[in-house]
């Protein structure tokens, strides 16, 4: 399985999407991907199914992370990882702008 992803930035976080080539053996049950903060050491786990595509959402500013993915059949048997992918989050610089609703006119005066 080759794994690749598309980062995504938004102002609640950063996530990034990852698909995978699809499983050609028939009993395939579905997929379970794994992520950490460092290689080989994979503490989060995320179950999309029997989908090649899954996003990750809520991932810190400026972090590494690695990913692998994993196969299931339907006997519960677990395949060998997928090669091991990295994505680096950028840093996210604030806005520095204040939103619209506090851009209303203000009376001044001066002495």
């Amino acid at each position: 399985m080759v794994l690749t992803l598309w980062p995504a930035t938004s102002q609640a976080g950063q996530s990034v999407t990852l698909t995978w080539d699809p499983s050609p053996e028939p009993d395939i049950a579905g997929y379970t991907l794994y992520y950490g903060l460092a290689s080989s050491a994979y503490i989060d786990i995320v179950s999309p199914g029997n989908t090649n595509i899954t996003s990750v959402a809520g991932l810190a500013d400026a972090t590494t992370y690695y990913f692998v993915v994993t196969t299931f059949d339907t006997s519960g048997l677990e395949s060998l990882p997928s090669n091991e992918i990295s994505y680096t989050t950028p840093t996210v610089v604030p806005d520095p702008w204040p939103p619209a609703s506090s851009m209303a006119p203000r009376r001044l005066s001066m002495r």
